[in-house]
Parts: structure tokens; C-alpha cells; sequence
């Protein structure tokens, strides 16, 4: 199973913590996957590390303006 799917399964499990670990890897390696800043900074949000979240769903916005998603995120912080 490749980290991307792991990662997916942890986070719909609620095993964020887990999952931050791979998404951050994956990031790694991407680091303008908006999807992935989006998924990472709601693992952050979510696990109480605001600043951190909040930083990486800005760089997703900035990287695509119209992602729902991580303006969806912002408003949990």
C-alpha cells in the first residue's frame, strides 16, 4: 500500500497522528501538492498545533486560491 493511501485510511480511522507522519513524508517530496497541505494542516488543526495548520493551508491557498477545502480547515483553527 503506498503512504498516500496509508495515510488516507489513518485519517478516516481518526488516527491523525499516524497519518501526520506520512503526509508529511509525502510532502517531502511534493511540496506544492496543494491536496497534501490541505490534508497535513488539517492534521495539525485538528491534533491542537494551530500554527503549524494554519501555515500550510495559507501556502495551499496561496498555491490555488479556490481550495475549498482548506478554507473549510481554516475556519476549525
Amino acid at each position: 500500500m503506498d503512504h498516500l493511501t496509508q495515510a488516507l485510511k489513518l485519517i478516516q480511522a481518526g488516527r491523525l497522528d499516524e497519518a501526520r507522519i506520512y503526509l508529511e513524508e509525502l510532502l517531502r517530496d511534493d511540496q506544492q501538492n496543494t491536496d497534501l497541505l490541505c490534508d497535513l494542516g488539517l492534521c495539525y488543526v485538528t491534533l491542537g498545533q494551530l500554527d503549524e495548520g494554519i501555515e500550510l493551508l495559507h501556502r495551499c491557498i496561496q498555491l490555488a486560491p479556490n481550495h475549498f477545502q482548506a478554507y473549510a480547515a481554516l475556519g476549525l483553527g
